[in-house]
């Protein structure tokens, strides 16, 4: 929701700009001063860009309800089975794979954790993967690494399952805006880039109950995955229900 408010708040900026300009205008009457051409287009810039930000807002909420709950349970279970290794391999951009080339990857840890999907009692097990990822000088973003599903994992039918890769910064869904115009936003634009040295990467990854996780690939990288280092999930390692 961080999103809609910024919306709304950039439209609250737009609506306080037009009622100054609005009260500028009354006083100007009332001096019998002329307002001027340019103050008269600022006063409509002002007034169109706050509904226009204000209509933004309420689309962007009312899709955040459309794909809350459970519809977005659903929408990422049929996630998985949508997307195929051939699918996903045409959003890998030769340019995008030479510079993950330049990467190498290690398994740190890979746990079953209790998401979304297990609360629902669906039939999908949830496995959060972290990565140890070494990268000497590679500009690559987690955005770029989420649209292009080029975090996958297979079970143990060679079927191929699209990663999430955990946003490790929230600087992608604010508005260029704000990013262009705040300083702190500017300082942490780093953040959207894989560090460079030795870093975490977390992934999380579905797999239809009844299966085994069996290796984690990271565009043309594959790495195995051993059933004996995953760690059980709390509920399962205490018996909660």
């Amino acid at each position: 929701m961080i999103v809609v408010a910024i919306w709304f708040l950039i439209a609250l900026v737009f609506a306080i700009l037009f009622w100054v300009w609005v009260a500028r205008v009354i006083i100007s009457k009332i001096n019998k001063k002329p307002f001027g051409k340019k103050n008269t287009i600022a006063l409509i810039l002002f007034g169109l860009f706050g509904w226009i930000f204000f209509f933004i807002g309420i689309s962007v909420f009312t899709l955040n309800l459309r794909n809350g709950g459970l519809e977005r349970v659903v929408e990422k279970s049929a996630s998985v089975a949508s997307i195929t290794m051939e699918s996903a391999r045409k959003g890998w951009s030769k340019g995008l794979l030479d510079r993950l080339n330049l990467l190498t990857f290690d398994i740190d840890s890979v746990k079953e954790v209790d998401d979304e999907l297990y609360l629902s009692n669906s039939n999908i097990k949830t496995y959060e993967a972290i990565l140890i990822v070494n990268n000497d000088n590679a500009n690559i973003t987690y955005k770029e690494l989420r649209d292009a599903s080029i975090v996958y994992a297979e079970d143990d039918n060679g079927v191929f399952v699209p990663a999430f890769v955990v946003n490790h910064s929230t600087f992608d869904e604010v508005p260029w805006l704000f990013r262009f115009l705040l300083p702190e936003y500017r300082r942490n634009e780093q953040n959207k880039y894989l560090p460079v040295g030795r870093s975490y990467l977390n992934i999380r990854i579905d797999i239809v109950e009844g299966h085994m996780l069996k290796s984690i690939g990271i565009g043309e990288q594959v790495l195995e995955v051993s059933s004996e280092k995953i760690l059980k999930s709390n509920n399962e390692k205490y018996g909660k229900q």
